[in-house]
């Protein structure tokens, strides 16, 4: 029975010896395999992550790429909304320093849709009617088009309660409006009209940047534009006068004074946009490109609304002087001729007047000086009534990608305060 089992255990050994023999070469292929994957893997996600990052003056890097064409938008008189470079120039940019681009999207229209998705909730829509729909199709379907469009409405809650779309002008006729309103105090096309304001900043950098394909990115300086909205507030005093003496005169002034204010509408939306750099990384993470696009999507139908609420305060002040004027009338030697008429005697032959009937008599006498008083009762009334029209600004509509916000304006009746004051002589 011993010899048996030991020759048992002999076997088993033998058998466990040869199958590792035979799977040995199966095994080091398993974990050459496995190796293989784990460092395809770990390259596969370095040049997720390499292509998600900005790289400082990388022509093949998308992120980069984004932000040299985003720096370069300009507004225009005409309120015209451009880029220094198109979508198309980007995107042979990108191919020709063999950016991995075409790993993700087909085409620069997927580009252009995702970029523009950051862009169109950005922007003020500088067209002549905002609410008109947009036709996306004809904005973007052309790659070279350079035209950006944006969606951000400017809303007014003018002093009556109603709710008017601002239309943009340009700064030029705002000016002209701006001078007329304050000649002659019509202000209408002014409370209804925005312009665009620009301001330019110089930042000086260390050294010159070149990007890796030799472009020069970097000149020692930098220069940012910030852009923002321009609308009316303005002030009146309206001076009234009514007098019952005739020393002082009645009267009736108006000055007007306009002024503006700048809406930072970029600072307002910010918690409402979609950055390109949240697509991008949907993108590259999750490889699921028609969840993204259908994404961008949700964005370009989006709704942002600012409106510029105007709060009236109304001042008037009445101040009314009462008083009584005394004048004094001296004379002194004065000499007095009384003329009167008398009836002459029918029988009396020597009147001359005997014809006529009457007879006329003079006499003068010296009147002792003396003076008289009068009194007279007047009135003045200053009224002075002084409007101000201070501007609330806020977000009451962003229906977006992210959220479905609405603040509704309840008009106030314009505040009102009113002095008098009373002065008597």
């Amino acid at each position: 029975m011993n010899g048996n089992g030991e020759s048992n255990e002999i076997s088993k050994k033998i058998i466990i010896k040869a199958i590792m023999a035979a799977a040995k070469p199966l095994i080091i292929g398993i974990l050459i395999f496995a190796i293989v994957l784990i460092a395809l893997s770990s390259i596969l996600n370095f040049l997720t992550v390499l292509d998600g990052t900005p790289q400082d003056s990388d022509w093949s890097n998308v992120p980069y790429a984004k932000s040299q064409y985003v720096k370069n938008i300009s507004i225009d008189n005409d309120g015209k909304i451009t880029t220094k470079m198109s979508i198309d120039e980007i995107w042979n940019k990108l191919e020709k320093n063999h950016s991995r681009v075409n790993q993700y999207l087909s085409n620069a229209d997927e580009l252009k849709k995702l970029i523009n998705a950051e862009l169109i909730t950005d922007y003020l829509d500088t067209r002549p009617n905002p609410d008109d729909s947009i036709d996306w199709d004809s904005i973007y379907g052309d790659t070279s088009s350079k035209d950006i469009q944006g969606i951000i409405k400017l809303k007014r809650a003018m002093s009556d309660g109603t709710i008017v779309t601002m239309q943009y002008a340009k700064p030029e006729e705002f000016q002209g409006n701006l001078d007329r309103y304050n000649s002659r105090g019509n202000y209408e096309d002014l409370l209804t009209h925005f312009t665009i304001d620009k301001e330019v900043s110089t930042n000086k950098s260390d050294s010159d940047k070149t990007s890796k394909n030799g472009d020069e990115t970097d000149n020692n300086t930098s220069t940012n534009i910030k852009y923002y909205a321009k609308v009316a507030t303005w002030t009146s005093e309206e001076i009234t006068v009514t007098s019952t003496d005739p020393d002082v005169e009645s009267s009736d002034t108006k000055k007007y004074t306009m002024t503006t204010t700048k809406i930072n509408y970029k600072d307002l939306v910010s918690g409402y946009t979609m950055p390109f750099e949240y697509l991008w990384a949907f993108l590259l993470v999750g490889q699921e490109k028609e969840f993204v696009l259908e994404l961008a999507d949700l964005v370009y139908n989006s709704e942002i609304e600012i409106t510029v609420h105007d709060n009236l305060i109304t001042n008037t002040n009445t101040e009314t002087d009462e008083y009584t004027k005394k004048t004094k009338v001296v004379t002194k030697d004065v000499n007095v001729d009384v003329s009167y008429h008398t009836a002459a005697g029918a029988d009396d032959p020597a009147s001359p007047t005997k014809a006529q009937g009457t007879q006329i008599k003079t006499n003068s006498k010296m009147e002792k000086p003396r003076s008289i008083e009068q009194t007279e009762d007047y009135k003045v009334v200053r009224t002075e009534i002084t409007t101000t029209n201070s501007l609330d600004t806020c977000v009451t509509k962003a229906n977006t990608w992210v959220v479905n916000y609405t603040k509704k304006y309840t008009h106030q009746i314009p505040n009102s305060q009113t002095t008098a004051g009373d002065n008597a002589d």
